[in-house]
């Protein structure tokens, strides 16, 4: 369960990354 937890936080970060070189271009 703590290795999804750890994924899911990751996708999180990648996707706010994503979102900020896009707002940010």
């Amino acid at each position: 369960m703590l290795r999804n937890k750890a994924s899911f936080w990751i996708y999180i970060l990648d996707y706010i990354l994503d979102l900020r070189n896009v707002l940010c271009a």
